[in-house]
């Protein structure tokens, strides 16, 4: 939006009386808005209103609920369009904003907080009215009982308000996934569709999920998921979406968790129990593809959690499983797909327990486990090369694949253990320190490659490490702090490539060895 003059008054709505913001002496003629201008901003919105004169304009504000009312009398809508303007699920705290004649000569602009009763403030400028509304964050509850702001912890390694992050930061609620997962488990998927500048993966091995074209950094309740060497870019599919809580994303390159974060940082932070003493649910679903309903396309889902909370103890368990059916495009047509998610049955299991050691103290263990595994009878048709012109690909059953000792069908599993303690006054100083181990193995889809080289190829990556991490922020004034620490990390990851003969019998595997000997 340009720069506009603005004027010499704004008042900010937090009463819950009805509050005259300003007041024109009556005139004759009725201003004209001719123009409306809606911008999403990281704590709410911004809205400008072109009028043809404001010296006629009376402007009140009223609320119900979480719903602040401005009405602007002496105005008309006389939009291009000749619509009222509407714009709903707006960010993560206005749900919607609304612009409507309410009258003959008068007009409303209604907003609505997504959890409390958003602040505006109006500034009437040389040739129209702006208004900004703030909206309030996603309370959170800590041990003691108080409400917090929900913070980003990942850009500097302590909480910090999305405001202060001079980065651009993106945060996913748990909302957000449970919408996007209705639709599609795979979490590279999701982050596509509600993270700018992200990049997902290509649903096959050695094509790297990307932020703005870079590489990211990809952890798990501070766990890291990168190897810092040679991956299979697969760590966004070893976790279920079922299990987490949120994810926060920091643009930018960074260097507090080791490599791999030229692009930037992904935090999946994993889902917690609530105050209620004991909460079970139970989840079931079904899906198939739109062009075949014979059977091979129907998948299904099934969810168990149990949470709760006694005393100083929180609890939570969140079981999943996850059969996906064969793909079919919009003709009822098989697609042979490379490194996918199809006819696949997948795991999650999430253990959590959290024991409050007084009003400053916290100590948590959790544990995930995903095993994913695919299973399928279909490749893509060599003949299609054979036939001119711009073919699509065409699926051939070859029956059950039989693998050599050594290989097996393409496999994503990943255990993590963590251990944390946090403890927010120790001597002046906020202490973190983190425990965890990792075992990981991805192994990719065989691959006819003849008549290139190695034949039929298949690849492998076992990486088992273990690590620590020990943070100490320590205030020096009101504004400065200093973070010191450290992190250890152990055990290098195994990368196997196997080749195997034309006759699918014979085996040659030949083993590259990785060590990481440094501390991240």
């Amino acid at each position: 939006m340009k720069q506009q003059a603005r004027g010499s008054f704004a008042l900010a709505v937090g009463s819950m009386m009805p509050v005259l913001i300003a007041t024109q002496p009556a005139q004759a003629q009725t201003s004209a808005i001719t123009g409306i201008e809606i911008i999403e901003t990281l704590t709410g919105a911004e809205v400008f209103l072109q009028t043809t004169t404001t010296q006629a304009l009376e402007i009140s504000t009223t609320q119900s609920g979480n719903t602040l009312i401005t009405e602007i009398t002496n105005a008309q809508l006389r939009l291009p369009e000749g619509q009222p303007l509407q714009q709903t699920s707006f960010s993560n705290t206005i749900e919607s904003v609304e612009v409507f004649q309410a009258t003959e000569n008068s007009v409303q602009i209604q907003i609505t907080g997504m959890n409390a009763l958003p602040e505006i403030s109006t500034d009437l400028t040389i040739d129209g009215l702006f208004l900004r509304a703030q909206g309030s964050e996603p309370n959170r509850v800590t041990d003691d009982g108080t409400e917090t702001l929900e913070l980003v912890v990942t850009a500097t390694r302590t909480p910090e308000d999305p405001e202060d992050i001079s980065r651009s930061v993106t945060i996913i609620t748990r909302d957000q996934i449970v919408t996007q997962a209705a639709l599609n488990q795979n979490l590279g998927d999701i982050l596509g569709q509600l993270v700018p500048g992200f990049g997902p993966t290509s649903d096959r091995a050695f094509t790297a999920a990307s932020l703005r074209g870079r590489t990211a950094s990809i952890l798990v309740d501070g766990v890291p998921l990168n190897v810092n060497n040679r991956d299979f870019d697969r760590e966004l599919k070893t976790i279920a979406p079922n299990a987490i809580e949120r994810i926060e994303v920091v643009r930018g390159p960074s260097a507090l968790y080791g490599g791999e974060a030229t692009g930037g940082i992904i935090n999946i932070i994993t889902r917690r129990a609530g105050e209620e003493r004991l909460v079970t649910q139970v989840e079931l679903g079904v899906d198939a593809a739109l062009g075949n309903f014979e059977g091979e396309s129907f998948g299904n889902f099934l969810r168990y959690g149990l949470s709760g909370q006694e005393n100083n103890v929180d609890y939570l368990v969140d079981l999943s499983r996850t059969s996906s059916g064969a793909i079919f495009d919009a003709e009822g047509n098989r697609i042979p797909v490379i490194q996918g998610n199809d006819e696949s049955e997948t795991f999650n299991i999430l253990g959590k327990v959290g024991i409050a050691l007084g009003e400053q103290q916290r100590l948590q263990f959790s544990a995930n486990h995903y095993n994913s595994k695919r299973t399928t009878d279909v490749i893509s048709d060599p003949i299609v090369d054979a036939i001119p012109g711009v073919q699509k690909a065409q699926a051939l059953e070859v029956g059950e694949l039989q693998f050599p000792a050594g290989g097996g069908p393409q496999t994503d599993r990943n255990t993590v253990f963590n251990v944390s303690y946090n403890h927010a006054d120790l001597w002046g100083s906020n202490v973190s320190a983190q425990v965890y181990y990792r075992d990981n193995l991805s192994r990719t889809d065989p691959r006819d490659r003849r008549p290139r080289p190695f034949g039929i190829f298949q690849g492998e990556l076992n990486s088992e490490n273990w690590g620590g991490r020990l943070g100490v922020q320590t205030p020096l004034t009101p504004k400065l702090s200093l973070l010191w620490g450290q992190t250890t990390i152990k055990k290098p990851p195994q990368i196997h490539l196997i080749f195997l003969t034309p006759m699918h019998l014979m085996l040659a595997m030949a083993k590259l060895m990785y060590s990481l000997n440094n501390a991240l």
